[in-house]
């Protein structure tokens, strides 16, 4: 009995010790994060390597590594997570604007409104162009400025709204985003830009806020299936092929605060059957309606004085229109293409500051020839 205890004893004593010896010789690797919160902690022997945790995760950041070599361990360590950011910026007047992302695959993003300690106020031209998996993004009320081609080709994008503090959006901040269908202009706003939305050929309505004050140039060219756009009594200036080739688009109506209607503002518009065009604006241009295959009938209101050559080039299922007196100028070929097309006209004569190709050998009706019906359409009296 007293043997087996003096074995059991002597049996202790030696794990005991070789206990102690194989601590001694192991050190503390402790794994942590950017913010100092720790990952993992590992006992290591000396000369072996220590094991790291799963990459840790950090929001608007990629991991990139770890600091310090955890391999042929002789000492305690600690060992910091190290990132880059997944955003490329500038910093300028203390704040932020994003220019591009680096993981050209994301396909959900939400910009924070801060950034290494600074507000984030802008996106630069062309930041997210052509991240064609981006499906969805949140945009922060800091941003005040989307730059030019901000989110270009982005074709997987199918919405946005645009925050109030938006005030600037760029020339084809959205050009051909075709899965766009739907998208929220802020109030803030005063300039819908040239292009801004060429090309989204997925949108089909869209409401323009009453702080907006011009469309510009091809601002919503090509958006086929565009159906309907409600325009405020704010806007003056419709630009340059601002709804050209909108082929979806069957009516439209301009306020009468709009004063001018660029060249080719409704080229293409082949499903307009109707349009409204207020007695402020004073001349219809160059290829205004070129194309536009379904428009029945137009008025044209009292205040026009010219209508350029080619205005209605093209308007095969215009069935009749009135020329009011005031028209002083009409340039060659305005109703070329108008097969079914009559005219009519207050006028008793040609006027001199009219071409002589001005009615592309349409029949025309002069003063005392014609009259409307019980409907208010032009008619022929013989």
């Amino acid at each position: 009995m007293k043997i087996t205890l003096k074995i059991m004893f002597i049996l202790f004593c030696i794990l005991f010790v070789y206990s102690c010896t194989n601590d001694e010789d192991k050190y503390t690797v402790t794994f942590q994060d950017y913010d100092g919160s720790i990952l993992k902690v590992e006992k290591v022997a000396l000369g072996e390597s220590a094991t790291p945790p799963s990459d840790p995760i950090r929001e608007n950041y990629t991991f990139s590594g770890w600091d310090i070599p955890f391999t042929n361990v002789t000492e305690t360590l600690t060992v910091t997570a190290t990132y880059v950011s997944s955003y490329e910026y500038i910093i300028e007047n203390n704040s932020v604007t994003i220019t591009g992302y680096k993981d050209k695959s994301v396909t959900q993003l939400t910009i924070p409104s801060v950034y290494e300690g600074k507000d984030v106020t802008g996106i630069s031209s062309y930041a997210f162009s052509d991240l064609v998996k981006l499906a969805d993004i949140t945009i922060p009320s800091s941003v005040t400025t989307i730059g030019n081609a901000a989110f270009s080709g982005c074709r997987s994008l199918t919405s946005i709204v645009i925050p109030e503090s938006v005030t600037t959006i760029g020339s084809a901040a959205f050009y051909r985003c075709s899965g766009l269908t739907s998208i929220v202009i802020p109030k803030s706003a005063t300039t819908i830009w040239n292009g801004a939305f060429i090309g989204c050929s997925g949108l089909t309505s869209i409401v323009i806020p009453e702080s907006v004050t011009t469309i510009g140039e091809g601002a919503f060219g090509d958006c086929s299936e565009l159906k309907s756009i409600v325009i405020p009594d704010s806007v003056t200036t419709i630009g340059n092929y601002a709804f050209s080739g909108c082929s979806g688009l069957t009516s439209i109506v301009i306020p009468e605060s709009v004063t001018t209607i660029g060249n080719s503002a409704f080229s293409g518009c082949s499903g307009l059957t109707s349009v409204e065009i207020p007695n402020t604006v004073q001349s219809i241009e160059v290829y205004t309606f070129e194309n536009c295959s379904g428009l029945k009938s137009i008025v044209i209101p009292e205040s026009v004085t010219t209508i350029s050559h080619l205005a209605f080039v093209g308007c095969s299922g215009l069935k009749s229109i009135v020329i009011p007196k005031l028209v002083q100028s009409i340039g060659s070929n305005a109703f070329s293409g108008c097969s079914n097309l009559v005219i009519f006209t207050d006028l008793q004569s040609k006027p001199n500051g009219w071409s002589n190709e001005w009615n592309c050998k349409r029949p025309v009706y002069w003063e005392g020839e014609w009259k409307f019906d019980e409907s208010g359409n032009p008619i022929p009296l013989i």
